[in-house]
């Protein structure tokens, strides 16, 4: 089981000193570890600006490079395509970052995973995203990684 588990380390002011000792720990017993930056969580996390890290120039440029490289792995946003975010009571919802009650794309205790996952509402907001053209009204307008293209971090 460990093989399939990946722990996410989120990186922000009061811990990014942390990760790489979290991740060689982690690693060391067999786990994948992904960091990642702080984001808004579509503007939900309150004192984000002050919660950032990269706020000194050699971290400021490490975005910059982030926002260079980043579309040249990944043309559009990733997510969609590659995971499911299932909540405790079995709701599934579109993307990590969608902590509201506004898109449950339906419940795995009601429908199968497959059915979730494949549903027209969910099949439709994917093909958007691989345009490049999410509605106003996704979630992914109020996004940090899609409006800013970086869906890697280091």
């Amino acid at each position: 089981m460990r093989s399939k588990t990946v722990l996410r380390f989120v990186k922000q002011q009061a811990n990014f000193n942390e990760f790489s000792h979290f991740k060689k720990f982690w690693r060391r017993n067999g786990f994948a570890v992904l960091g990642f930056d702080l984001n808004s969580r579509l503007h939900a996390v309150k004192d984000y600006e002050n919660m950032k890290y990269r706020v000194k120039w050699f971290q400021k440029l490490e975005i910059k490079i982030l926002k260079m490289i980043s579309p040249l792995l990944f043309s559009f946003c990733p997510i969609p395509n590659t995971a499911m975010y299932i909540r405790s009571n079995g709701d599934v919802v579109f993307c990590f970052n969608d902590w509201t009650e506004e898109n449950i794309l339906g419940n795995v205790n009601n429908n199968s995973i497959y059915d979730v996952f494949h549903s027209p509402k969910m099949t439709d907001l994917r093909q958007r995203i691989n345009l490049n053209s999410a509605f106003e009204s996704d979630i992914c307008a109020k996004c940090d990684l899609y409006n800013e293209g970086v869906y890697l971090t280091f």
